[in-house]
């Protein structure tokens, strides 16, 4: 098992995070890091994956890209499909115990009770999804962008990022998007507005010397970060952009939209990635035990992501049936973080076990070794 390193830590802060955000009235999201900043952990999670992608690949050949990118897909779809079966079966239930007529309609899988196979289609097309699961279909559609942004790459860094910034630029301008099954609306998370988030994290990851080299030079790049996320700050208490969505204007909109990442939530998050970035130092030599607890969660994403959801689902139930404050929040919350460890660590055990055991077959024609003495 890898040790402990920012990448993961941070993921794994993000995982933590969408849990926490997940369970609606949960007292714990008043102190996320969304309550205090323009972009939140879909941004985080969305870059690290772009500098994972770049650690992974960025110099690994074609032949080698391809297979890694099918075998992502599928653990992503599949993913899709069974943790989201798993939460329809999980509203349902509660919706018939509890009698709480909206529980299916604010989680989005109404339709699945009423038009079940209008809901398999749109769920197998990827078009349709479950409250608070939709960033999976976004993972699937970066994954298939990943040999193409490897391939611009490799021609000319300047390319990637001149393709990149056009397809959000049209996505921001034209509000292109992809239709959910049902015709009524579009995705929650824009791909093609939401691949600068993962592109950017894989140029800043992929030539890490020429980074530290770019910001050793340009110094006034961290007086400028914490500018912004002052100006930022300052702002919210402002109460700009406003809190409630469907109270902003179409400027408001077009800055700030989570949908199609309005272009102050992607500044105001790369200044905050430079400021934690910084800082990340801080959290081994004086929070040890936080910085190897949330490394732990982030080294598997997918199945973290999935437990996470699943956690979130039973959080928010339980508030419906009446178990909220604050010893049942902080409970909770605890063993839920608890629950995520200890499914990274498993997911880690087992694939070490399988690697281990694939490598213990002799393959067919070879001949055993002869035992010495």
């Amino acid at each position: 098992m890898r040790a402990p390193n920012s990448i993961d830590f941070w993921r794994g802060f993000a995982l933590v995070e969408i849990m926490i955000n997940h369970i609606p009235d949960n007292g714990f999201w008043r102190v996320t890091h969304r309550q205090f900043s323009w972009s939140d952990s879909a941004e985080l999670l969305m870059f690290i994956a772009g500098c994972t992608t770049a650690i992974c690949y960025a110099h690994r050949p074609a032949r080698v890209v391809w297979p890694a990118v099918v075998e992502r897909l599928r653990k992503i779809y599949l993913g899709h499909l069974a943790f989201s079966l798993m939460l329809v079966g999980l509203y349902m239930y509660a919706h018939d115990v509890l009698k709480d007529a909206a529980i299916l309609s604010d989680n989005h899988v109404a339709l699945a009770r009423s038009d079940w196979s209008c809901f398999l289609a749109g769920l197998f097309t990827l078009t349709l999804h479950v409250r608070f699961f939709d960033i999976l279909s976004v993972y699937f559609v970066l994954t298939l962008w990943t040999p193409l942004m490897l391939a611009l790459d490799r021609m000319s860094r300047p390319l990637l990022l001149a393709v990149s910034l056009t397809a959000y630029a049209v996505a921001l301008a034209t509000r292109v998007n992809i239709p959910l099954w049902t015709g009524d609306g579009h995705w929650a998370f824009n791909p093609f507005a939401w691949q600068l988030a993962f592109t950017l994290g894989y140029l800043l990851a992929s030539r890490p010397a020429q980074l530290a080299e770019a910001l050793g030079r340009l110094r006034f790049v961290t007086p400028l970060a914490w500018i912004v996320l002052a100006v930022s700050f300052g702002c919210m208490l402002a109460g700009l952009p406003h809190p409630e969505l469907e109270q902003r204007g179409a400027l408001e909109d077009f800055l700030w939209s989570k949908t199609h990442l309005g272009p102050l939530r992607i500044l105001q998050f790369l200044a905050l990635a430079h400021a934690a970035r910084s800082l990340t130092w801080l959290v081994p030599r004086y929070l040890p035990y936080v910085w190897r607890l949330l490394s732990l969660v982030g080294r598997d994403s997918l199945a973290v992501f999935c437990s996470g959801a699943v956690l979130s689902a039973v959080g928010q139930i339980a508030h419906r049936a009446g178990w909220h404050g604050v010893a049942f929040d902080t409970a909770y919350t605890a063993g839920a973080i608890a629950t995520m460890a200890m499914a990274a660590y498993l997911h880690r055990a087992m694939k070490a076990s399988l690697r281990k055991r694939e490598a213990g077959r002799i393959s067919p024609g070879a001949v055993a070794p002869r035992p010495v003495g």
